[in-house]
Protein backbone atom coordinates (compact mmCIF):
# COMPACT_ATOMS: atom_id res chain seq x y z
CA UNK A 1 0.00 0.00 0.00
CA UNK A 2 1.98 3.20 -0.89
CA UNK A 3 0.78 6.61 0.22
CA UNK A 4 -1.08 8.85 -1.84
CA UNK A 5 0.61 11.98 -3.00
CA UNK A 6 -0.75 15.07 -3.94
CA UNK A 7 -1.33 14.79 -7.42
CA UNK A 8 -2.97 11.82 -7.11
CA UNK A 9 -5.62 13.26 -5.12
CA UNK A 10 -7.51 16.84 -5.45
CA UNK A 11 -5.86 18.01 -2.52
CA UNK A 12 -6.92 21.92 -3.41
CA UNK A 13 -10.27 21.44 -4.05
CA UNK A 14 -12.77 20.20 -1.59
CA UNK A 15 -14.93 16.92 -2.65
CA UNK A 16 -17.77 16.19 -1.38
CA UNK A 17 -18.40 13.14 0.12
CA UNK A 18 -21.59 11.51 0.77
CA UNK A 19 -21.07 11.50 4.73
CA UNK A 20 -18.98 12.23 7.03
CA UNK A 21 -18.15 12.74 10.79
CA UNK A 22 -20.94 11.61 13.26
CA UNK A 23 -22.48 8.70 15.01
CA UNK A 24 -21.59 6.46 12.88
CA UNK A 25 -17.71 5.93 13.35
CA UNK A 26 -18.36 6.28 17.32
CA UNK A 27 -20.76 3.82 17.55
CA UNK A 28 -18.68 1.16 15.94
CA UNK A 29 -15.18 2.49 17.12
CA UNK A 30 -17.21 2.62 20.60
CA UNK A 31 -17.93 -1.10 20.38
CA UNK A 32 -14.47 -1.87 20.71
CA UNK A 33 -14.41 -1.67 24.24
CA UNK A 34 -16.71 -4.45 24.17
CA UNK A 35 -13.92 -6.76 23.14
CA UNK A 36 -10.87 -7.79 25.39
CA UNK A 37 -7.39 -6.96 24.50
CA UNK A 38 -4.69 -9.47 24.56
CA UNK A 39 -2.83 -8.78 27.82
CA UNK A 40 -0.41 -11.22 27.59
CA UNK A 41 0.31 -10.02 23.68
CA UNK A 42 -0.42 -5.80 24.44
CA UNK A 43 -2.89 -6.23 21.25
CA UNK A 44 -5.33 -3.03 21.26
CA UNK A 45 -8.93 -4.00 21.71
CA UNK A 46 -11.01 -5.05 18.19
CA UNK A 47 -14.83 -5.63 17.97
CA UNK A 48 -17.18 -6.76 15.25
CA UNK A 49 -16.83 -4.42 11.91
CA UNK A 50 -18.49 -3.51 9.22
CA UNK A 51 -17.82 -5.04 5.31
CA UNK A 52 -16.24 -1.74 4.62
CA UNK A 53 -13.73 -1.09 7.58
CA UNK A 54 -13.21 -5.26 7.45
CA UNK A 55 -12.11 -4.65 3.64
CA UNK A 56 -10.05 -1.61 4.42
CA UNK A 57 -8.36 -3.53 7.38
CA UNK A 58 -7.24 -6.13 4.89
CA UNK A 59 -6.19 -4.13 1.96
CA UNK A 60 -4.22 -1.51 4.54
CA UNK A 61 -4.20 -2.94 8.41
CA UNK A 62 -0.42 -4.19 7.51
CA UNK A 63 0.55 -0.76 6.20
CA UNK A 64 -1.28 0.85 8.91
CA UNK A 65 0.79 -1.13 11.31
CA UNK A 66 4.25 -0.41 9.91
CA UNK A 67 3.97 3.12 9.22
CA UNK A 68 1.81 4.78 11.75
CA UNK A 69 4.86 5.47 14.60
CA UNK A 70 6.92 6.28 11.20
CA UNK A 71 4.62 9.01 9.29
CA UNK A 72 1.61 9.52 11.71
CA UNK A 73 1.79 13.13 13.15
CA UNK A 74 -0.10 13.42 16.13
CA UNK A 75 0.63 17.33 15.93
CA UNK A 76 -1.19 17.36 12.53
CA UNK A 77 -3.79 15.30 13.55
CA UNK A 78 -4.45 17.17 16.77
CA UNK A 79 -5.00 20.60 14.27
CA UNK A 80 -6.92 18.46 11.95
CA UNK A 81 -9.21 17.61 14.40
CA UNK A 82 -9.86 21.50 15.33
CA UNK A 83 -10.54 22.33 11.33
CA UNK A 84 -8.94 19.69 9.00
CA UNK A 85 -9.30 22.12 5.92
CA UNK A 86 -7.38 24.72 7.59
CA UNK A 87 -4.77 22.72 8.36
CA UNK A 88 -4.44 20.70 4.83
CA UNK A 89 -5.08 23.89 2.75
CA UNK A 90 -8.35 23.13 1.10
CA UNK A 91 -11.56 24.64 0.64
CA UNK A 92 -13.80 24.42 3.03
CA UNK A 93 -17.85 23.09 3.20
CA UNK A 94 -20.08 25.36 3.69
CA UNK A 95 -23.26 23.13 3.64
CA UNK A 96 -24.36 21.69 6.73
CA UNK A 97 -22.59 18.15 7.35
CA UNK A 98 -25.28 15.47 5.99
CA UNK A 99 -25.20 13.79 9.61
CA UNK A 100 -25.99 17.13 11.26
CA UNK A 101 -29.73 16.37 11.05
CA UNK A 102 -29.23 13.15 13.38
CA UNK A 103 -27.81 15.47 16.55
CA UNK A 104 -30.19 15.37 19.69
CA UNK A 105 -32.23 18.38 19.30
CA UNK A 106 -35.15 17.55 22.12
CA UNK A 107 -32.32 18.24 24.77
CA UNK A 108 -32.88 21.62 27.42
CA UNK A 109 -30.17 23.46 24.90
CA UNK A 110 -30.13 22.40 21.11
CA UNK A 111 -27.12 23.58 18.54
CA UNK A 112 -27.64 25.84 16.33
CA UNK A 113 -24.44 25.23 14.24
CA UNK A 114 -24.80 25.73 10.86
CA UNK A 115 -22.43 25.30 7.71
CA UNK A 116 -18.50 25.43 7.98
CA UNK A 117 -18.73 24.86 11.70
CA UNK A 118 -20.64 21.76 11.75
CA UNK A 119 -17.88 19.70 10.23
CA UNK A 120 -15.77 20.51 12.75
CA UNK A 121 -14.38 16.60 14.72
CA UNK A 122 -14.59 19.19 17.96
CA UNK A 123 -17.87 20.21 17.23
CA UNK A 124 -19.51 16.62 17.45
CA UNK A 125 -16.78 15.47 19.56
CA UNK A 126 -15.97 17.79 21.91
CA UNK A 127 -12.24 19.77 22.75
CA UNK A 128 -11.90 17.14 26.14
CA UNK A 129 -13.04 14.44 23.66
CA UNK A 130 -16.10 12.94 25.76
CA UNK A 131 -18.59 14.48 23.47
CA UNK A 132 -21.97 13.98 25.33
CA UNK A 133 -20.32 13.01 27.98
CA UNK A 134 -17.95 15.95 28.98
CA UNK A 135 -17.74 19.47 28.06
CA UNK A 136 -20.19 19.63 25.44
CA UNK A 137 -22.69 17.54 27.89
CA UNK A 138 -26.36 18.28 27.52
CA UNK A 139 -27.13 22.13 28.35
CA UNK A 140 -23.74 23.10 26.94
CA UNK A 141 -24.28 25.54 23.89
CA UNK A 142 -22.69 22.94 21.30
CA UNK A 143 -24.39 19.93 23.18
CA UNK A 144 -25.35 17.50 19.84
CA UNK A 145 -25.84 14.22 21.72
CA UNK A 146 -23.05 12.36 19.76
CA UNK A 147 -20.33 10.09 21.66
CA UNK A 148 -16.63 11.09 22.63
CA UNK A 149 -13.54 9.05 21.07
CA UNK A 150 -11.70 9.53 24.34
CA UNK A 151 -12.97 5.55 24.85
CA UNK A 152 -11.19 4.42 21.74
CA UNK A 153 -7.88 5.70 22.39
CA UNK A 154 -6.57 1.90 23.18
CA UNK A 155 -8.59 0.29 19.86
CA UNK A 156 -6.75 -1.40 17.21
CA UNK A 157 -4.96 1.13 15.18
CA UNK A 158 -5.43 -0.51 12.16
CA UNK A 159 -9.33 -0.23 12.99
CA UNK A 160 -9.53 3.06 13.91
CA UNK A 161 -7.48 4.58 10.75
CA UNK A 162 -10.75 2.33 8.51
CA UNK A 163 -13.22 3.52 10.49
CA UNK A 164 -12.34 7.19 9.92
CA UNK A 165 -11.53 6.27 6.11
CA UNK A 166 -14.06 3.86 4.60
CA UNK A 167 -16.58 3.19 7.56
CA UNK A 168 -20.62 3.74 5.86
CA UNK A 169 -21.17 7.45 6.42
CA UNK A 170 -17.78 8.44 7.46
CA UNK A 171 -15.76 7.94 4.85
CA UNK A 172 -13.21 9.93 5.00
CA UNK A 173 -10.82 8.87 2.50
CA UNK A 174 -13.79 10.30 -0.37
CA UNK A 175 -11.37 13.72 0.70
CA UNK A 176 -8.39 13.35 3.08
CA UNK A 177 -4.98 11.26 1.86
CA UNK A 178 -4.04 7.94 3.61
CA UNK A 179 -1.01 9.82 5.04
CA UNK A 180 -3.57 12.59 6.54
CA UNK A 181 -5.62 9.83 7.94
CA UNK A 182 -3.00 8.55 9.12
CA UNK A 183 -2.08 11.79 11.25
CA UNK A 184 -5.63 11.77 12.69
CA UNK A 185 -5.33 7.94 13.75
CA UNK A 186 -2.22 8.44 15.45
CA UNK A 187 -3.51 11.61 17.81
CA UNK A 188 -6.67 9.45 18.28
CA UNK A 189 -4.26 6.41 19.34
CA UNK A 190 -1.10 7.71 20.43
CA UNK A 191 -1.60 8.09 24.64
CA UNK A 192 1.75 9.95 25.63
CA UNK A 193 1.73 12.73 22.55
CA UNK A 194 -1.74 12.50 21.30
CA UNK A 195 -5.20 12.79 22.39
CA UNK A 196 -5.32 13.44 26.23
CA UNK A 197 -7.63 13.17 29.26
CA UNK A 198 -7.93 16.51 30.80
CA UNK A 199 -9.14 15.79 33.61
CA UNK A 200 -5.77 16.16 34.69
CA UNK A 201 -6.06 19.89 33.54
CA UNK A 202 -9.06 21.54 34.87
CA UNK A 203 -11.15 20.88 37.97
CA UNK A 204 -15.29 20.02 37.51
CA UNK A 205 -15.28 23.91 37.98
CA UNK A 206 -12.87 24.35 35.46
CA UNK A 207 -10.17 26.07 37.18
CA UNK A 208 -6.70 24.42 36.55
CA UNK A 209 -5.27 22.00 38.64
CA UNK A 210 -2.08 23.61 38.05
CA UNK A 211 0.70 26.10 39.08
CA UNK A 212 0.25 29.53 38.19
CA UNK A 213 3.66 30.92 38.93
CA UNK A 214 5.03 28.27 36.95
CA UNK A 215 2.87 28.36 34.07
CA UNK A 216 3.73 32.74 34.11
CA UNK A 217 7.41 31.56 32.91
CA UNK A 218 6.63 28.81 30.57
CA UNK A 219 4.32 31.32 28.77
CA UNK A 220 7.14 33.94 28.77
CA UNK A 221 9.89 31.06 27.84
CA UNK A 222 7.85 30.19 24.64
CA UNK A 223 7.47 33.47 23.36
CA UNK A 224 3.66 33.66 24.07
CA UNK A 225 4.05 36.94 25.66
CA UNK A 226 5.63 38.63 22.46
CA UNK A 227 3.30 41.31 20.93
CA UNK A 228 2.78 39.42 17.62
CA UNK A 229 1.82 36.63 19.60
CA UNK A 230 -0.66 37.12 22.51
CA UNK A 231 1.08 39.76 24.35
CA UNK A 232 2.15 39.99 28.18
CA UNK A 233 -1.83 40.90 28.88
CA UNK A 234 -2.85 38.00 27.06
CA UNK A 235 -5.13 40.97 24.46
CA UNK A 236 -2.84 41.02 21.59
CA UNK A 237 -5.32 38.46 19.92
CA UNK A 238 -9.14 39.26 19.06
CA UNK A 239 -9.65 36.39 21.74
CA UNK A 240 -8.30 37.20 24.55
CA UNK A 241 -6.40 34.40 26.53
CA UNK A 242 -8.23 35.17 30.01
CA UNK A 243 -11.41 35.03 28.15
CA UNK A 244 -10.52 31.55 26.55
CA UNK A 245 -8.74 29.60 29.13
CA UNK A 246 -11.60 30.59 31.64
CA UNK A 247 -14.66 29.79 29.53
CA UNK A 248 -13.49 26.96 27.96
CA UNK A 249 -10.25 25.64 29.04
CA UNK A 250 -10.79 21.61 26.70
CA UNK A 251 -10.72 24.25 24.10
CA UNK A 252 -7.64 26.14 25.31
CA UNK A 253 -5.13 23.06 26.64
CA UNK A 254 -6.09 21.46 23.16
CA UNK A 255 -4.60 24.66 21.22
CA UNK A 256 -1.91 24.50 23.66
CA UNK A 257 -0.91 20.98 23.23
CA UNK A 258 -1.30 20.45 19.10
CA UNK A 259 -1.08 24.11 18.25
CA UNK A 260 -3.99 26.36 16.01
CA UNK A 261 -5.10 25.09 13.07
CA UNK A 262 -3.26 25.96 9.76
CA UNK A 263 -1.71 28.71 11.73
CA UNK A 264 2.27 27.98 11.92
CA UNK A 265 2.66 31.07 14.35
CA UNK A 266 0.75 29.13 17.15
CA UNK A 267 3.10 26.09 17.42
CA UNK A 268 2.28 22.67 19.30
CA UNK A 269 3.84 23.60 22.93
CA UNK A 270 4.72 19.57 23.06
CA UNK A 271 6.39 19.47 19.95
CA UNK A 272 9.09 21.86 21.33
CA UNK A 273 12.19 20.81 22.65
CA UNK A 274 11.85 21.05 26.26
CA UNK A 275 9.85 18.05 26.05
CA UNK A 276 6.69 19.58 27.54
CA UNK A 277 4.20 17.78 29.31
CA UNK A 278 0.59 18.33 29.23
CA UNK A 279 -0.69 16.94 32.37
CA UNK A 280 2.02 19.03 34.15
CA UNK A 281 3.29 22.11 32.43
CA UNK A 282 -0.34 22.25 30.81
CA UNK A 283 -2.56 22.76 33.82
CA UNK A 284 0.26 25.23 34.89
CA UNK A 285 0.27 27.25 31.62
CA UNK A 286 -3.81 27.02 31.82
CA UNK A 287 -3.57 28.35 35.51
CA UNK A 288 -1.64 31.18 34.42
CA UNK A 289 -3.89 32.15 31.22
CA UNK A 290 -6.55 31.94 33.79
CA UNK A 291 -5.54 35.20 35.76
CA UNK A 292 -5.19 36.80 32.71
CA UNK A 293 -7.76 40.22 31.92
CA UNK A 294 -11.16 38.89 30.79
CA UNK A 295 -13.10 41.31 28.34
CA UNK A 296 -16.50 42.42 29.14
CA UNK A 297 -18.02 41.09 25.54
CA UNK A 298 -20.42 38.56 26.26
CA UNK A 299 -20.75 35.37 24.31
CA UNK A 300 -23.49 35.49 22.13
CA UNK A 301 -25.36 32.18 23.30
CA UNK A 302 -25.98 34.29 26.24
CA UNK A 303 -27.48 37.38 25.32
CA UNK A 304 -31.02 37.46 26.06
CA UNK A 305 -33.58 39.85 24.62
CA UNK A 306 -35.39 41.00 27.57
CA UNK A 307 -36.21 44.28 29.43
CA UNK A 308 -33.29 44.25 32.24
CA UNK A 309 -34.95 47.17 34.37
CA UNK A 310 -38.11 45.45 34.37
CA UNK A 311 -36.68 41.87 35.01
CA UNK A 312 -34.39 43.39 38.13
CA UNK A 313 -37.92 44.98 39.10
CA UNK A 314 -39.22 41.42 38.73
CA UNK A 315 -36.71 39.54 40.83
CA UNK A 316 -37.14 42.00 43.80
CA UNK A 317 -41.37 41.95 44.35
CA UNK A 318 -42.74 40.51 41.10
CA UNK A 319 -46.18 40.89 43.16
CA UNK A 320 -45.94 44.48 44.18
CA UNK A 321 -44.63 44.87 39.56
CA UNK A 322 -47.80 43.05 38.52
CA UNK A 323 -49.77 44.52 41.06
CA UNK A 324 -54.19 43.96 40.89
CA UNK A 325 -52.94 41.66 37.90
CA UNK A 326 -51.31 39.46 39.48
CA UNK A 327 -52.40 35.69 40.51
CA UNK A 328 -50.98 35.85 43.98
CA UNK A 329 -49.95 32.40 44.90
CA UNK A 330 -52.03 31.13 48.06
CA UNK A 331 -49.28 28.64 49.82
CA UNK A 332 -45.79 28.77 50.68
CA UNK A 333 -43.69 28.22 48.05
CA UNK A 334 -42.69 24.58 48.16
CA UNK A 335 -39.20 25.10 47.75
CA UNK A 336 -38.73 26.05 51.40
CA UNK A 337 -39.27 22.54 52.24
CA UNK A 338 -35.16 22.36 51.17
CA UNK A 339 -34.22 25.21 52.86
CA UNK A 340 -31.69 24.85 55.62
CA UNK A 341 -32.54 28.12 57.43
CA UNK A 342 -34.88 28.49 60.00
CA UNK A 343 -36.50 31.78 58.75
CA UNK A 344 -39.77 31.28 57.71
CA UNK A 345 -41.37 34.44 55.34
CA UNK A 346 -44.63 35.33 54.78
CA UNK A 347 -46.23 33.49 51.64
CA UNK A 348 -45.54 36.58 49.55
CA UNK A 349 -42.26 36.55 50.89
CA UNK A 350 -40.99 33.04 50.02
CA UNK A 351 -42.03 33.96 46.33
CA UNK A 352 -39.52 36.59 45.85
CA UNK A 353 -36.67 36.15 43.69
CA UNK A 354 -34.46 37.82 46.24
CA UNK A 355 -35.50 35.89 49.27
CA UNK A 356 -33.49 32.54 47.87
CA UNK A 357 -30.98 34.60 45.98
CA UNK A 358 -30.48 37.53 47.57
CA UNK A 359 -29.93 41.06 47.12
CA UNK A 360 -26.23 40.03 46.11
CA UNK A 361 -27.65 37.54 43.62
CA UNK A 362 -25.01 34.78 45.36
CA UNK A 363 -27.61 33.19 47.38
CA UNK A 364 -25.45 30.67 50.40
CA UNK A 365 -22.55 32.12 49.33
CA UNK A 366 -23.65 35.74 49.88
CA UNK A 367 -24.95 37.97 52.40
CA UNK A 368 -27.83 35.49 52.92
CA UNK A 369 -25.30 32.59 53.75
CA UNK A 370 -25.52 30.80 56.76
CA UNK A 371 -25.79 32.86 60.28
CA UNK A 372 -27.77 35.18 58.26
CA UNK A 373 -32.06 35.35 59.04
CA UNK A 374 -32.67 35.34 55.45
CA UNK A 375 -30.51 32.15 55.06
CA UNK A 376 -31.86 29.15 52.64
CA UNK A 377 -28.95 27.44 51.42
CA UNK A 378 -30.47 28.21 48.43
CA UNK A 379 -27.32 29.00 44.98
CA UNK A 380 -27.84 32.23 43.94
CA UNK A 381 -28.30 33.52 40.54
CA UNK A 382 -24.28 34.94 39.58
CA UNK A 383 -23.99 30.75 39.89
CA UNK A 384 -26.59 30.37 36.93
CA UNK A 385 -24.91 33.30 35.16
CA UNK A 386 -21.59 31.85 35.43
CA UNK A 387 -22.65 28.29 34.77
CA UNK A 388 -25.81 27.85 33.15
CA UNK A 389 -26.87 28.73 29.05
CA UNK A 390 -29.27 31.60 28.57
CA UNK A 391 -31.83 28.77 27.64
CA UNK A 392 -31.74 26.88 30.43
CA UNK A 393 -32.10 29.52 32.87
CA UNK A 394 -34.64 30.46 30.98
CA UNK A 395 -36.31 27.09 30.90
CA UNK A 396 -35.93 26.94 34.76
CA UNK A 397 -37.26 29.94 35.19
CA UNK A 398 -40.60 29.52 33.33
CA UNK A 399 -41.32 25.58 34.03
CA UNK A 400 -38.99 24.97 37.05
CA UNK A 401 -37.29 21.89 37.64
CA UNK A 402 -38.35 18.21 39.74
CA UNK A 403 -37.25 18.00 43.42
CA UNK A 404 -35.73 14.69 43.84
CA UNK A 405 -36.81 14.50 47.18
CA UNK A 406 -40.98 14.57 45.91
CA UNK A 407 -41.25 14.19 42.73
CA UNK A 408 -42.66 17.83 42.73
CA UNK A 409 -42.31 20.30 40.60
CA UNK A 410 -41.08 23.50 42.24
CA UNK A 411 -40.00 26.88 40.59
CA UNK A 412 -42.05 27.02 37.88
CA UNK A 413 -42.83 30.71 38.02
CA UNK A 414 -44.69 30.48 33.94
CA UNK A 415 -47.73 29.71 36.05
CA UNK A 416 -47.71 33.18 37.62
CA UNK A 417 -45.47 35.67 34.76
CA UNK A 418 -46.18 36.39 31.48
CA UNK A 419 -43.18 35.38 28.31
CA UNK A 420 -42.74 38.97 28.33
CA UNK A 421 -41.46 39.26 31.63
CA UNK A 422 -39.98 35.85 32.09
CA UNK A 423 -38.05 36.89 29.33
CA UNK A 424 -37.25 40.37 30.99
CA UNK A 425 -36.08 38.11 34.68
CA UNK A 426 -33.66 36.18 32.37
CA UNK A 427 -32.29 38.94 30.47
CA UNK A 428 -31.62 40.24 33.98
CA UNK A 429 -30.03 37.02 35.25
CA UNK A 430 -27.73 37.38 31.84
CA UNK A 431 -27.21 41.39 31.29
CA UNK A 432 -28.42 43.13 34.56
CA UNK A 433 -26.25 41.00 37.19
CA UNK A 434 -23.22 42.69 38.19
CA UNK A 435 -20.36 41.23 41.10
CA UNK A 436 -21.48 43.54 43.80
CA UNK A 437 -18.18 43.12 45.54
CA UNK A 438 -16.65 45.59 43.27
CA UNK A 439 -18.36 47.87 45.26
CA UNK A 440 -19.60 46.68 48.51
CA UNK A 441 -17.69 44.37 50.88
CA UNK A 442 -19.04 40.57 51.23
CA UNK A 443 -18.52 40.55 54.78
CA UNK A 444 -17.99 44.18 55.79
CA UNK A 445 -20.72 46.00 53.97
CA UNK A 446 -18.36 48.87 53.20
CA UNK A 447 -19.31 50.72 50.20
CA UNK A 448 -15.90 50.86 47.97
CA UNK A 449 -17.48 54.06 46.42
CA UNK A 450 -17.38 58.11 46.40
CA UNK A 451 -19.94 59.78 48.33
CA UNK A 452 -18.74 63.07 47.20
CA UNK A 453 -19.33 61.95 43.62
CA UNK A 454 -22.73 60.22 45.15
CA UNK A 455 -23.98 63.49 46.04
CA UNK A 456 -24.09 65.30 42.85
CA UNK A 457 -25.78 62.44 41.81
CA UNK A 458 -28.42 62.54 44.64
CA UNK A 459 -28.95 65.96 44.23
CA UNK A 460 -29.09 66.72 40.66
CA UNK A 461 -28.12 70.74 41.24
CA UNK A 462 -27.84 73.48 38.78
CA UNK A 463 -25.32 72.23 36.69
CA UNK A 464 -26.07 68.50 36.45
CA UNK A 465 -25.09 67.23 32.88
CA UNK A 466 -28.63 66.02 32.24
CA UNK A 467 -31.91 66.90 34.29
CA UNK A 468 -32.89 64.52 36.25
CA UNK A 469 -35.65 63.29 38.45
CA UNK A 470 -33.53 64.17 41.98
CA UNK A 471 -33.35 61.54 45.05
CA UNK A 472 -33.29 64.35 47.38
CA UNK A 473 -37.05 65.47 45.81
CA UNK A 474 -38.37 62.62 47.03
CA UNK A 475 -36.42 61.49 49.80
CA UNK A 476 -35.01 64.82 51.53
CA UNK A 477 -31.90 66.54 51.30
CA UNK A 478 -30.84 64.71 54.49
CA UNK A 479 -32.74 61.27 53.19
CA UNK A 480 -35.33 61.21 56.02
CA UNK A 481 -38.66 62.32 54.44
CA UNK A 482 -39.58 58.88 53.43
CA UNK A 483 -39.82 56.25 56.80
CA UNK A 484 -39.41 52.54 55.35
CA UNK A 485 -40.66 51.27 58.57
CA UNK A 486 -44.11 52.21 57.89
CA UNK A 487 -44.18 54.58 61.24
CA UNK A 488 -44.63 57.47 59.56
CA UNK A 489 -41.69 59.66 61.25
CA UNK A 490 -40.27 62.70 58.92
CA UNK A 491 -37.15 63.90 59.71
CA UNK A 492 -37.25 62.26 63.73
CA UNK A 493 -40.43 64.32 64.37
CA UNK A 494 -41.81 61.89 66.88
CA UNK A 495 -44.90 63.81 68.05
CA UNK A 496 -47.66 61.44 68.75
CA UNK A 497 -45.61 58.40 68.37
CA UNK A 498 -45.33 56.06 71.17
CA UNK A 499 -41.94 55.97 73.01
CA UNK A 500 -39.27 53.22 71.62
CA UNK A 501 -40.85 53.88 67.93
CA UNK A 502 -38.26 54.22 65.46
CA UNK A 503 -38.04 55.35 62.19
CA UNK A 504 -36.04 53.75 58.99
CA UNK A 505 -34.29 56.29 57.06
CA UNK A 506 -32.42 55.90 53.76
CA UNK A 507 -28.59 56.05 55.81
CA UNK A 508 -30.32 53.48 58.05
CA UNK A 509 -31.47 50.97 54.94
CA UNK A 510 -27.87 51.23 53.27
CA UNK A 511 -26.12 50.81 56.11
CA UNK A 512 -27.71 47.81 57.12
CA UNK A 513 -28.22 46.23 53.78
CA UNK A 514 -25.89 48.14 51.24
CA UNK A 515 -26.48 45.24 48.84
CA UNK A 516 -30.55 45.85 48.57
CA UNK A 517 -29.70 50.15 48.38
CA UNK A 518 -27.39 49.27 45.73
CA UNK A 519 -30.02 46.89 43.79
CA UNK A 520 -32.73 49.49 44.44
CA UNK A 521 -31.02 51.97 43.09
CA UNK A 522 -30.23 50.37 40.38
CA UNK A 523 -33.58 49.58 38.77
CA UNK A 524 -36.32 51.25 41.25
CA UNK A 525 -38.55 50.30 43.98
CA UNK A 526 -41.52 47.51 42.72
CA UNK A 527 -44.93 49.09 42.67
CA UNK A 528 -43.79 52.54 42.45
CA UNK A 529 -43.06 54.44 39.22
CA UNK A 530 -41.83 57.68 41.62
CA UNK A 531 -38.86 56.13 42.57
CA UNK A 532 -37.14 55.55 38.45
CA UNK A 533 -34.07 53.08 37.73
CA UNK A 534 -30.66 55.23 37.46
CA UNK A 535 -30.16 52.31 34.92
CA UNK A 536 -33.30 53.40 32.92
CA UNK A 537 -31.63 56.81 33.38
CA UNK A 538 -27.81 56.13 31.95
CA UNK A 539 -25.90 55.70 34.65
CA UNK A 540 -23.29 53.12 35.32
CA UNK A 541 -23.06 50.45 37.84
CA UNK A 542 -20.36 52.75 39.06
CA UNK A 543 -23.10 55.72 39.70
CA UNK A 544 -25.03 53.65 41.50
CA UNK A 545 -22.90 53.11 44.06
CA UNK A 546 -21.36 56.12 44.46
CA UNK A 547 -25.11 57.11 45.29
CA UNK A 548 -25.28 54.38 47.55
CA UNK A 549 -21.74 55.88 49.55
CA UNK A 550 -23.38 59.21 49.76
CA UNK A 551 -26.86 58.29 51.15
CA UNK A 552 -24.86 56.32 54.10
CA UNK A 553 -23.41 59.60 55.42
CA UNK A 554 -26.99 61.17 55.59
CA UNK A 555 -28.92 61.34 59.17
CA UNK A 556 -29.98 58.29 60.83
CA UNK A 557 -33.29 57.64 62.63
CA UNK A 558 -32.95 57.88 66.52
CA UNK A 559 -35.71 56.02 68.57
CA UNK A 560 -38.43 58.29 69.83
CA UNK A 561 -38.16 58.93 73.49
Amino acid sequence: MKIKSKSESNINKFREPALLLGTAMLALLAAGCQGSADESSGKKKTAAVSAEVSACMKADGAWVDKYIGIRGDVFTGGRMYDQWWDEISIEAPTTDHPLWATRDTEGEVVNNSSGTATWSCSECHGWDYKGKDGFNGPGAAHYTGFDGILQIQDNDIAQVFCSIKSMKDHNFGEILEDREILDLTAFITDPDFGMQDLAAIYNDDLTAKGDAVSGADLYSGAGCDGSSCHGSDGKAQEEWLGDLSNENPAEFSHKVLFGHAGQGAMPAFEDTPDNFQLTVEGADILAYSQTLPQSTKKDPGTQVSGDVVLGGLLYDHWIDVLGPAATTPTSLNPLYARSLGTNVPTIADSWRCKECHGWDYKGKDGAYGSGSSHYTGFMGIAYAKDNKTAAQVQKIIAEGFIDPANGQTVHKFGQYLSPTQLSALAAFVFNGVIDDETYIGSTTGVTYANPIAGKDLYVFSPGSKVPKPSCSGCHGANGNTIDFSGNNIVNNNCSGKASGTLAEYLADMSGENPWEALHKTRFGQPGVPEMPSVVAMGYTDMDAADIVAYIQTLAKATVCP
